[in-house]
């Protein structure tokens, strides 16, 4: 029975170093599955505006771009992925939270839509915290901005 323990100790060794190997290897194989691009999902356009829906890991974008045609280009469609897409905020908290006012909720001040025309006016939808403009959308062509390596 002596001999035995020692045995015993290094199986039980060996098995805790196999279930702490095992964990980074799931939660790297989590990261893999989440791409980490941008995810076209849904295109829609209201007046002279093109409304683009992306992903990104877990957050939604409602990306605005103006429409105009361009011959060649590379031209975005649901489904399309892409590393880098650059994404401005159309609504500014700053520009409308008064300076002098203190208070627990300034979002109170902030507003859900904006006029981007005389006839067209675009509101956040549930779960997106911002309206976005992209320098990577020129209509609905995709403008690679990557630096060239």
């Amino acid at each position: 029975m002596v001999h035995l323990r020692p045995i015993g100790s290094f199986l039980i060794i060996v098995f805790v170093l196999m279930l702490l190997n095992c964990g980074p290897k799931i939660k790297i194989s989590q990261e893999m599955h989440d791409s980490g691009k941008y995810t076209v999902y849904k295109i829609d356009s209201i007046n002279s505006y093109y409304l683009v829906y992306l992903t990104y890991r877990k957050n939604s974008f409602k990306v605005i771009s103006k429409k105009e045609s361009s011959s060649s280009c590379r031209l975005i469609k649901v489904g399309d992925q892409f590393n880098l897409f650059f994404l401005d905020r159309l609504i500014k908290e700053e520009n409308y939270i008064p300076k002098d006012f203190k208070t627990i909720s300034t979002l109170s001040f902030v507003p859900d839509c904006i006029k981007l025309d005389d006839s067209t006016e675009i509101c956040r939808d549930r779960g997106m915290d911002n309206i976005y403009l992209s320098k990577s959308l020129r209509g609905l062509c995709y403008v690679d901005l990557a630096p060239k390596l």
